[in-house]
């Protein structure tokens, strides 16, 4: 099960969406993609509407090819069933580098293996765990140990959202919002609105040029009745809510979801600004939401 994919557009995904100072020549795509429905907006004066949307469409369904775990043709579905991958998508090799800075700076607990817990819906303590046995090379994925897998729902809608960030630059498109669950805004200004999963407003801010990442551990809840997202260490989540503002929405993203597990003694130690980051909220359990800017 994705992470996201019983969020509804507006709690934990950053819904509420305010288009300041829009324009007629504004154009939004809507689509399905990664578990939930998708949104692109942007400026268009150029008469390509059609093209960009066809290009969008596109972008979407070729990185669900390698991220997706509902495709059984997906490269991450490949890695998973075989333990092995050659010559990935050098999309893949890039998450997973990235997933491993991540892994590195939070001391284990963004950890992508455990899609493993997933598996066998039992304990962390139950399953094959550890992100230091994935070999990453360019020409190569290879999990070390077996019964091995990694889900990286975590942080590949964040990436996408970069992805199609850089699509829309290249086109001449500098002005857009990207929601696909994660957001990512270019130049224009923008102001979104965080909620929890309970659709309560925390706060809202301006993006521009920034991604902006939620993640509610409640949101949704595995079949045991535990918080969807799974401290690597058997722990439970520390905080309800967790939103990002980020240079990178994939840098969000996947730090969105490690620090929901991290004690704010442990987040405050952190170098936050060497990884892009901008602002930091926080909602405890018992709604209190503390902010800061980094």
């Amino acid at each position: 099960m994705q992470r996201r994919t019983l969020l509804r557009l507006g709690t934990a995904a950053l819904g509420a969406m305010a288009l300041v100072g829009y324009e007629p020549s504004r154009r939004v795509w809507k689509g399905r993609g990664f578990g939930s429905d998708l949104s692109v907006t942007f400026h268009d004066s150029g008469g390509d509407t059609e093209q960009t949307f066809a290009e969008i469409e596109h972008e979407v369904d070729r990185l669900e090819d390698v991220f997706s775990l509902f495709r059984p043709h997906s490269s991450l579905s490949q890695l998973n069933r075989d333990g092995t991958l050659d010559d990935p998508p050098v999309e893949l090799v890039e998450v997973l580098e990235l997933s491993r800075l991540i892994w590195s700076t939070t001391e284990g607990l963004f950890d992508p293996t455990v899609q493993s817990v997933w598996r066998v819906n039992q304990p962390a303590r139950n399953a094959v765990l550890g992100f230091e046995n994935v070999e990453i090379r360019k020409d190569l994925i290879r999990f070390r140990d077996a019964g091995m897998a990694l889900t990286l729902n975590g942080i590949a809608q964040g990436y996408a959202s970069d992805r199609l960030a850089q699509m829309l630059h290249r086109h001449g498109h500098s002005e857009h919002l990207i929601n696909l669950g994660e957001f990512a805004a270019g130049e224009g200004a923008w102001r979104l609105a965080i909620e929890n999963d309970q659709a309560q407003r925390l706060a809202h801010t301006d993006l521009q040029n920034l991604g902006l990442a939620t993640s509610s551990p409640s949101a949704l809840t595995r079949a045991n009745g535990e918080a969807h997202i799974i401290h690597p260490f058997g722990k439970a989540p520390m905080w309800s809510t967790v939103s990002i503002e980020a240079r990178s929405s994939a840098m969000a993203d996947g730090l969105s979801t490690a620090l929901t597990l991290m004690p704010k003694s442990q987040i405050d130690r952190l170098d936050l600004k060497s990884l892009g980051v901008t602002k930091v909220w926080l909602e405890d359990e018992n709604g209190v939401v503390t902010k800061n800017r980094v």
